[in-house]
């Protein structure tokens, strides 16, 4: 019975698109550039390839999971074939200048059709979904010609796909893949009560995506300078809500904190600039050119704040007011203590966090002050590079799965 509302509910959200792609472009991008993949895939048939990877990604979050392995599985073998399919535009048009992929498409309808025609064309030897997007006809019509898959960094809770509507379709679903590595011990625990023996708790692949940034050089001698001796707060990825706390608290210790903000829509660099205006905001595109004290630095683009955590004291997540939490690990990895709103239920690696004491929750500005005074960065610091070391070698074993599995394949 759930296919038919499955198929129903497929139908209905492409028929939406189509209409919103009239007046929204991000709607245009999703419609468009699915009219490119069938064509995209016929250019891959053309060239004799050792071996064929396929990852799927719903958006930029799964791809940012995704890239470790792939960087292994490409580093093991050059000419292995990488392709990376995504639901969303914003993770297809990040991905698509990504050097250790070969092809980016657009996932097509997910229809029986669709389906066999896709996997026809593409021929991979091991296919990869990551997280929790599962789409019913192309894992059944993989699983048809014995394409060996994988779902890696699995989370799942009970209630969500596995509500008493969904479970029984979604379980059939998830018995097709070869192996299921969980994200949490939550989600294997739930899986496992369900009836299904296909799994390993292995850990979120993040882990070794955020090692990796961390170990790259990055230097910038500007922000020393603006701090002039202060103790840095970096707020990455902050909400209007975290944004107003934050200006009552620079108010309150200006000669303390240097405040470096990352809005969550870098589009606003502007509004927020004039939100701080008495306290000599500094974009940093523009940090070269200035020479003033300032209370406050506006990162104004993409792509640099995972490498700015290594210069702050302490890091500000945003989302965690409205249970949107962004990448925690991303300043962990710094080994620095991190601080978020109280709203965060679905996240688990909050837990983990909080139970080793290097995560702390504010909800208002008295609640911030007595955080900050409490916190014993030192202890912090050595907890969390005991953490990393343990927990690092997620994504190598994945990788090491996925040959084995690309060999067998071959052979058969």
């Amino acid at each position: 019975m759930y296919a038919i509302f499955y198929r129903i509910g497929i139908e209905l959200y492409f028929f939406l698109a189509k209409i919103s792609s009239l007046y929204n472009e991000k709607a245009n991008q999703f419609c468009e550039g699915r009219n490119e993949t069938w064509e995209k895939l016929s250019q891959i048939q053309k060239f004799n390839y050792n071996t064929i990877y396929w990852f799927h990604c719903a958006s930029l979050g799964e791809f940012e999971q995704a890239k470790p392995i792939i960087e292994s599985i490409k580093s093991g073998d050059k000419e292995n074939h990488i392709i990376v399919s995504f639901f969303s535009p914003s993770g297809y048009n990040y991905a698509k200048d990504y050097k250790y992929i070969d092809s980016v498409i657009y996932l097509p309808k997910d229809t029986p059709q669709n389906a066999e025609k896709f996997l026809g064309l593409l021929k991979p030897d091991v296919i990869i979904f990551i997280k929790y997007e599962l789409w019913h006809y192309v894992i059944k019509e993989a699983s048809k010609r014995k394409i060996p898959l994988f779902l890696v960094s699995a989370r799942f809770r009970k209630g969500g796909v596995l509500n008493l509507l969904s479970k029984n379709f979604f379980i059939r679903v998830l018995r097709r893949f070869q192996l299921i590595y969980t994200q949490d011990k939550n989600t294997y625990e739930t899986l496992h009560s369900l009836g299904l023996n296909n799994l390993k708790e292995s850990g979120d692949t993040r882990v070794d995506r955020v090692l990796q940034i961390s170990k790259q050089h990055f230097e910038n001698t500007y922000i020393q300078k603006l701090a002039n001796g202060r103790k840095i707060i970096l707020a990455g990825s902050c909400w209007p809500k975290e944004e107003e706390i934050l200006k009552e608290f620079i108010q309150r210790n200006y000669k303390e904190y240097f405040l470096i903000l990352a809005p969550h829509e870098i589009k606003r660099s502007e509004e927020i600039k004039q939100l701080f205006s008495n306290y000599s905001p500094i974009l940093f595109s523009q940090i070269q050119n200035e020479n003033k004290e300032s209370g406050i630095l506006i990162i104004d683009n993409i792509g640099m704040l995972s490498k700015l955590y290594r210069y702050c004291d302490f890091a500000f997540i945003g989302g965690g007011f409205s249970n949107a939490l962004h990448n925690i690990y991303e300043a962990l990895v710094y080994f620095k203590p991190v601080i978020i709103g109280n709203n965060v239920s679905k996240f688990p690696e909050v837990e983990t966090f909080r139970e080793l004491e290097t995560l702390y929750f504010y909800e208002n500005i008295e609640k911030l002050q007595i955080t900050l005074k409490k916190i014993d960065s030192e202890e912090v610091s050595r907890k969390l590079k005991k953490w990393f070391t343990e927990n690092e070698g997620v994504c190598e074993e994945i990788a090491k799965a996925l040959l084995i599995a690309s060999k067998n394949k071959i052979t058969e």
